[in-house]
């Protein structure tokens, strides 16, 4: 997929080399969106199987490849992932809520229509 539309399922990340935001919680949204972003938007296989077999929540708003990044990059600072997985699916609900006023949360951006 061309580097253009995957920026374009972003909320955070717009090619820029800084990160914009002074926030915490929206700093750590862009640097995941910028890493799926250098990764070409390709599906981890490993970490989308080890999210399948914890019986990961699915997000419409979130494409799959997008959604595994987010959790790869959130299970690094993770002790027990499937006891903790509550953490990251708060991480996730902050992560579209948080751009709610610009996409809405159950639509991955591109597919907006406007």
């Amino acid at each position: 997929m061309d580097i253009i539309k995957l920026i374009s399922q972003c909320r955070y990340y717009s090619g820029e080399e800084k990160c914009p935001f002074t926030t915490t919680d929206r700093q750590h949204y862009w640097d995941m969106e910028k890493f799926y972003i250098h990764s070409r938007g390709i599906l981890d296989e490993q970490m989308d199987g080890y999210y399948r077999n914890i019986n990961g929540k699915e997000y419409a708003g979130i494409p799959r490849a997008l959604l595994i990044t987010m959790f790869n990059y959130w299970s690094h600072g993770a002790y027990d992932i499937k006891a903790s997985i509550g953490e990251f699916y708060q991480l996730v609900d902050g992560y579209l809520q948080a751009a709610s006023d610009h996409f809405p949360i159950d639509e991955i951006p591109h597919n907006i229509k406007g």
